[in-house]
C-alpha cells in the first residue's frame, strides 16, 4: 500500500473521529491549569512538505527552525496539544522527526490527521503522552478535521485557514495559523462567537453565513474558566 493509499485511510478515520482518553486528557488537563501551567493548541505543522504534488519527495517547510525553536521555548510544565498532521504523508524518515519532537520539553498530546502515518507506538516514543483521534473536556471536542457534534466547540485543524466548511457549521475553530505558533486554549475559547460571524459552509451547494450556536459564549467561559475548577483534584 503506498502512503497515498494510506492517507486516504487516515482520512477517512478522521472524518470519523473516535473519542479516546478523554478521561485521563481530562484530568491531565485540569491538573495543569490547577498547577497554572499554560495549555497551548497548534495544528498542521507540516514540517516535511511535499518537494513537488504527487511526487514523494520530501523537504522541510521554509520556517521549520522558527517552528521548532519557538516549541522548544515552551515550559517543561506546560502541556501542548498537536491536531494533527506533523509532516506529509510521504515523509519517512521516522528518527529525523522523532528527534525534533523530543527536543520539545513539555507534555504533549497529538490527536492523529490524516498525514500522521506512523504506527502508534512509534508516536509514544517520540514522546507524546496520550495519541488520539478525538478527546473532549468541559464540552469542547478536539478533532483534526472539523466534525458534526452536540458540544460546546469543536477545535480543529485541517483546513488551513480556509474558513468554508463542507459540514453545517455549528460550533467549530479552526486553530491553523501560518507562522504554525502556538495559541492558548483560552483565548481560543473567547475567540469563538466573533470567528463564527466569519464562516462559509457549503451544504448540499447552498453558501451560507452562520452564528455563532450559542449567544452567551462568555457566561459558559466565565463559568468553566474564572470560577473555581469544577473537578476533584487529581494526580497527573
Amino acid at each position: 500500500m503506498t502512503n497515498r493509499q494510506k492517507e486516504e485511510l487516515e482520512l477517512e478515520k478522521c472524518k470519523d473521529a473516535e473519542l479516546s482518553h478523554s478521561q485521563e486528557i481530562s484530568s491531565l488537563i485540569s491538573s495543569k491549569l490547577r498547577n497554572r501551567r499554560n495549555i497551548w493548541i497548534t495544528t498542521d505543522w507540516h514540517l516535511w512538505t511535499r518537494v513537488e504534488k504527487n511526487k514523494s519527495e520530501c523537504h522541510k517547510r521554509s520556517n521549520f527552525n522558527n517552528i521548532i525553536e519557538t516549541y522548544q521555548k515552551i515550559d517543561q510544565n506546560d502541556l501542548l496539544i498537536i491536531l494533527g498532521d506533523l509532516v506529509d504523508g510521504e515523509f519517512i524518515n521516522e528518527k529525523a522527526l522523532r528527534d525534533v519532537i523530543l527536543s520539545i520539553p513539555c507534555t504533549k498530546i497529538l490527536v492523529r490527521g490524516n498525514n500522521d502515518l506512523f504506527n502508534y507506538q512509534f508516536y509514544r516514543s517520540c514522546g507524546f503522552r496520550y495519541i488520539t483521534r478525538s478527546f473532549v473536556w468541559n464540552d469542547i471536542l478536539f478533532s483534526h478535521m472539523p466534525l458534526e457534534n452536540d458540544n460546546k466547540i469543536n477545535i480543529h485543524g485541517h483546513l488551513h485557514g480556509n474558513r468554508t466548511y463542507w459540514i453545517p457549521y455549528r460550533n467549530q475553530i479552526d486553530v491553523f495559523n501560518k507562522e504554525r505558533v502556538p495559541v492558548k486554549l483560552f483565548d481560543i475559547i473567547k475567540e469563538q462567537p466573533e470567528y463564527a460571524k466569519t464562516i462559509k459552509v457549503k451544504w448540499d451547494k447552498v453558501e451560507s453565513v452562520q452564528e455563532s450556536v450559542f449567544e452567551n459564549c462568555m457566561d459558559w467561559y466565565s463559568y468553566f474558566i474564572l470560577k473555581q475548577d469544577p473537578y476533584p483534584d487529581t494526580e497527573e
